[in-house]
């Protein structure tokens, strides 16, 4: 051996010696464990802030529910005296609670799970870091141990080729411990990031039917028991009619003379509706079906194909438009403005103005069925794709120029190919009829009862409804040609 060979391999030796007599075992043992229970400490500042963020929505969740049912005792009050538009007004704030609240009680559902996780995981860490100190006394002991015998065998071990070994595979077990707590740091990392779902969602889409102020006063009407005969519930019931609402069906049934109908009760859950634990069944000679963004399951319970499929619908609310609220002083409601070259409407709301488009390119969405998990719920954003709507209506009227916006949303709308409705027999069904596929909804409510049922009790309506007939599209109609139709 040379003596730059000898030289090499006393500096490496040298230096081995110098790293291994700093690492103690012993004291890396301790401060792993003291960066543990930091992360700990962290870990559970970080729950109890979870757990105070759920409290607050649901104290927040609660306090909008009761302002709702404030609001509408407010509403009956005007009514009572006569003061039909203080209750539209009134309905309208308490609406807004309503869907305040809603939101915030999905908000708080989703995070009270989430919160359950984090402390779950938060108990998973602190059992671990218990057996981690446990552990940590059995290795001291080891360690003393090994040093000890490492004293009584310095002399041999210094001669020995498996020191080298044992020394490598200490410091192979020390990089795996390393890593491993690199892990666990990552993963405390990933459990404790905080509730990403609050913040993601806007407000949910008003219930379906509710959305107006009139349709709002009357079921108000309907409960204080104030709707004239003329009211097609009150008007239904007084003949015999029984409404029920929060139902689920899942499956019909022709026993040769009739429907049976199989439902399922719905229950609120954290503000939602799922299905309960109550079926029962209705039998009927003939059956209706008017299931809205819900067309597709009904086309599969039934065995049939019904081209009605949702797409993407945007609207946004303005704030008061200074300019309308001067013409309101002196004047009434100010009409809805329509423009159908530019595809969208306009009408005024609480002083500003709403502005629902229709775009081209609205992207279709629950081709084949509306997931359990979306009741009323909206879409992302993407005003982008209504901004030549909304320069029109600008244009249209000035004064929105400088109205800043308080409200979007994107929400599901039915939609044909042919943009008609749905409205006759349903095909191979006896005494089976769908009302599927309105864009426009209660606007034709009562012509599509009315001629439903002459079909029913005269063969015929009194006027063409053949381009309304559920038959006029043939077997060449897939779902993909009319989702893609429809956008």
């Amino acid at each position: 051996m040379g003596i730059f060979d000898r030289l090499s391999t006393l500096i490496k030796s040298n230096l081995n010696d110098l790293i291994s007599s700093a690492e103690n075992p012993e004291k890396m043992l301790n401060q792993i464990l003291l960066d543990m229970r930091n992360q700990l400490a962290r870990a559970k500042q970080q729950v109890a802030a979870a757990i105070a963020d759920e409290k607050r929505l649901r104290d927040q969740a609660d306090a909008e529910f009761r302002q709702a049912d404030d609001w509408e005792k407010r509403a009956m009050l005007a009514v009572q005296q006569g003061r039909d538009d203080l209750a539209r007004q009134a309905l309208l704030r308490g609406q807004e609670h309503l869907a305040h609240g809603q939101q915030l009680a999905t908000t708080w559902e989703s995070h009270r799970q989430e919160t359950e996780k984090l402390k779950q995981s938060l108990r998973d860490l602190n059992d671990k870091i218990e057996e981690a100190k446990r552990k940590k006394n059995l290795l001291v002991a080891r360690q003393r141990r090994a040093e000890a015998q490492a004293r009584i065998s310095q002399t041999m071990s210094g001669l020995s080729e498996n020191s080298a070994f044992e020394a490598f595979n200490r410091m192979e077990e020390r990089i795996t411990a390393s890593e491993r707590q690199l892990q666990a740091a990552q993963e405390i990392d990933e459990e404790f990031a905080g509730d990403r779902l609050v913040g993601e969602f806007r407000q949910l889409e008003r219930s379906a039917g509710g959305t107006t102020a009139d349709y709002q006063l009357l079921q108000l009407k309907q409960r204080m028991g104030l709707l004239a005969s003329g009211g097609a519930p009150s008007g239904a019931r007084q003949l015999g009619a029984t409404i029920e609402r929060r139902v689920q069906v899942d499956a019909y049934r022709w026993t040769g003379s009739e429907w049976v109908v199989s439902c399922t009760r719905m229950v609120e859950q954290g503000g939602r509706l799922v299905p309960g634990e109550e079926r029962f069944e209705i039998t009927a000679e003939h059956v209706v079906t008017a299931t809205g963004n819900h067309a597709q399951r009904t086309a599969r319970l039934l065995g049939i194909r019904i081209p009605a499929i949702p797409v993407e619908h945007q609207y946004i609310v303005t704030e008061p438009d200074p300019a309308l609220v001067e013409w309101r002083k002196t004047n009434p409601q100010h009409p809805v403005l329509r423009d159908a070259d530019a595809k969208w409407y306009v009408r005024e709301e609480r002083g500003g103005w709403i502005l629902g488009p229709y775009e081209r390119n609205a992207p279709a969405r629950f081709l084949y069925d509306v997931p359990e998990t979306f009741r009323a719920d909206l879409f992302p954003l993407d005003l982008e794709r209504i901004e030549a709507e909304y320069m029109s209506m600008i244009h249209r009227i000035p004064s929105s120029e400088t109205v800043g916006l308080k409200d979007d949303f994107n929400g599901p709308i039915c939609y044909t190919p042919d943009g008609n409705p749905l409205v006759g027999p349903a095909p191979g069904l006896r005494n089976m009829w769908l009302a599927e596929g309105f864009s426009f909804g209660i606007t034709a409510a009562g012509g599509t009862g009315h001629y439903l049922a002459q079909l029913m009790t005269q063969g015929e309506a009194e006027i063409d409804m053949a381009s309304l007939d559920p038959k006029r599209y043939g077997s060449w109609m897939t779902t993909e040609y009319a989702a893609r139709k429809n956008e």
